[in-house]
């Protein structure tokens, strides 16, 4: 890759009965200063809305730039690593972590994880 060349993150999100937190975590993804950010969210099957909020929350803050996924029975963060992040990754230079019920404090963090990498 050329060094002009934007480096592209995939933000990793899982969760699982989460509601409360969701829209917080998405917001403090999509606030961040990088800007070539994908985000994978994996809901684990919940049953308290958190699919519903981070179908919400994603569309609102990070249209065109998610994928969705909801497993239909609760198959653990080892699971959704190997499954869903392995193929997504792919078509990414770095892979960041974030869990649903939490949140990245500052906004440059993905900008800083890009310059590393670079």
């Amino acid at each position: 890759m050329a060094s002009s060349q934007p480096i592209s993150v995939l933000m990793f999100m899982t969760g699982r009965n989460c509601a409360p937190y969701v829209a917080d975590a998405i917001q403090s993804v999509a606030r961040q200063t990088h800007r070539d950010v994908h985000a994978l969210f994996v809901d684990d099957c919940s049953d308290d809305g958190t699919f519903a909020a981070a179908e919400a929350a994603l569309n609102q803050h990070l249209s065109g730039r998610f994928t969705l996924v909801r497993n239909p029975e609760r198959m653990g963060k080892a699971y959704n690593a190997s499954v869903h992040l392995r193929e997504a990754a792919r078509e990414h230079d770095v892979v960041a972590v974030l869990d649903a019920d939490d949140s990245l404090l500052d906004v440059t963090a993905l900008a800083q994880l890009a310059h590393a990498y670079r």
